[in-house]
């Protein structure tokens, strides 16, 4: 049992498609809390569509954070985000409200839980020398250092990339996991796959008939198409239409499929989570969600295990 001096933290994670945004915003209406994201794209600005942000109604009825907090030409790290994340806990908590992180990046809020750091220590003149260096020479080099790291990346992946090299070349930040300074519970949101695929083929194609060539030439006017959130599901098969490397015809089905492999990825992580209350959100029942979540948290002093 953790100390109830620990400040408490709702957690509600899951893959995409499985409905955790919108019963993380009923949630915090029923408990008075804030949110926030813990989605590795969504924290970059201009980068609306392709990310499927909150939309401003969600954002008007309960105050969202990390959400438009980064340029997409500018590192985020593991580390970057655990400290935010931790700075918009304290504010939440001070201002008596109650923090719900949700989101489907599971790195990062096992990054938040157990103060993990990520990788190499950071060396800002190291980090400049990369980022000026042509991807082709960059992706030789990271061959030459760490071969068997480089054979999973693409070779147009430059934030992986340069995070291989930097892995490689630096120290590494070897601190064990600590025990969290949290006092949480963990909801993860699921539902049958052929739901969650029907979901993502309609958010694809909400996501095109939104705007999303649209807002990908607009990003590839201002910022490197190697840059992380274009390098991202969606992103990617929309910058290889626009090169002409895919065509109209394959654009949405390619996203998709793709779409679904990384939700099959989102739920081998969270079946790993130990003490995780998984709850099927397989029809509409986001009310029911979320006072199930709701009344759970208010009558738990410590962590679910």
């Amino acid at each position: 049992m953790l100390s109830d001096a620990q400040p408490r933290l709702l957690i509600i994670g899951g893959p995409t498609g499985a409905g955790k945004s919108a019963i993380a915003v009923e949630t915090a209406r029923l408990l008075d809390g804030e949110i926030v994201s813990a989605d590795s794209v969504q924290l970059y600005r201009h980068c609306d569509i392709g990310s499927a942000k909150p939309d401003a109604a969600m954002r008007r009825a309960v105050p969202h954070h990390l959400i438009d907090v980064a340029e997409p030409d500018r590192p985020f790290t593991l580390a970057d985000f655990r400290a935010a994340a931790a700075d918009a806990i304290d504010g939440i908590v001070a201002r008596g409200k109650t923090p719900i992180v949700c989101g489907g990046t599971g790195l990062y809020i096992k990054a938040l839980l157990e103060g993990l750091q990520g990788g190499a220590q950071s060396d800002p003149s190291l980090r400049q020398e990369l980022l000026l260096m042509p991807l082709p020479q960059l992706y030789a080099r990271l061959r030459s250092l760490d071969s068997a790291r480089a054979a999973v990346l693409h070779p147009n992946d430059r934030h992986r990339i340069l995070r291989g090299v930097e892995n490689a070349l630096l120290p590494k930040n070897n601190a064990p996991p600590t025990p969290s300074a949290y006092n949480f519970v963990f909801f993860i949101i699921a539902a049958p796959r052929g739901i969650i695929y029907r979901r993502i083929e309609e958010r694809v194609d909400a996501m095109l008939a939104g705007g999303l060539l649209d807002e990908t030439k607009a990003l590839l006017a201002r910022y490197p198409a190697d840059c992380k959130p274009l390098m991202s599901v969606g992103y990617r098969q929309a910058v290889m239409h626009l090169r002409g490397e895919l065509d109209a015809d394959d654009l949405a089905a390619e996203i998709k499929k793709a779409t679904r492999h990384y939700a099959k990825r989102q739920i081998t992580w969270f079946s790993s989570v130990r003490g995780g209350i998984w709850i099927n959100a397989g029809a509409p029942v986001t009310g029911g969600a979320a006072a199930f979540i709701a009344d759970y948290f208010k009558g738990q002093k410590g962590r679910a295990t």
